[in-house]
């Protein structure tokens, strides 16, 4: 038994060019998802759309820079064109700057700022719009980069456990719910 059925439904991964996101877009294929996939770089979405399609998946390449309110709403436009209506948007977009408080210029923060954030909002704003316009619900997750692979990290998932944070910088329940055993 599948841990997750997604057949007859379509899903827009936001950054499937390359790693999680690509990662994700196999994921919800084997689930039996359509996917779309959008990337900043055409090229690496139109390279894991065809190993979707290899596999039978049927599938779309899409690219939009997600930081433009604009950009990302046409892509949104764009994978409901492909694939219909979505019921699943996952975004895994981000970047991380490195640098001190004081090193780091106004320009990278901005970038990062909007990468890592402003982003989730455009394309979250984007897909609802359809969902209520189609009278539909759907699903929709964000994910943020941690530097996971560096030995100086003070953010991401094991620095934000040492400080009493889980995912999302929630604080972590003290008995019962889903996450109490996290």
């Amino acid at each position: 038994m599948a841990l997750l059925d997604l057949t007859r439904r379509a899903a827009l991964v936001v950054g499937g060019g390359q790693g999680i996101g690509r990662a994700t877009a196999h994921a919800l294929a084997r689930a039996g998802a359509a996917v779309a996939v959008l990337d900043a770089e055409a090229s690496r979405a139109e390279t894991v759309a065809a190993e979707l399609g290899a596999h039978g998946v049927r599938s779309a390449a899409l690219q939009a820079d997600v930081t433009q309110p604009d950009d990302a709403q046409r892509g949104v436009a764009e994978a409901q064109r492909a694939l219909g209506a979505l019921d699943v948007v996952v975004n895994i977009v981000g970047s991380a700057s490195w640098g001190s408080l004081l090193e780091l210029d106004d320009a990278t923060w901005e970038r990062d700022f909007s990468v890592n954030l402003k982003h989730h909002w455009y394309v979250a704003r984007s897909a609802a719009r359809g969902w209520i316009d189609a009278k539909r619900g759907a699903r929709s997750a964000s994910s943020a980069p941690s530097r996971a692979s560096s030995p100086r990290r003070t953010t991401g998932p094991t620095a934000r456990r040492r400080r009493g944070c889980w995912p999302s910088c929630a604080p972590r329940p003290r008995s019962g719910g889903p996450m109490a055993s996290a």
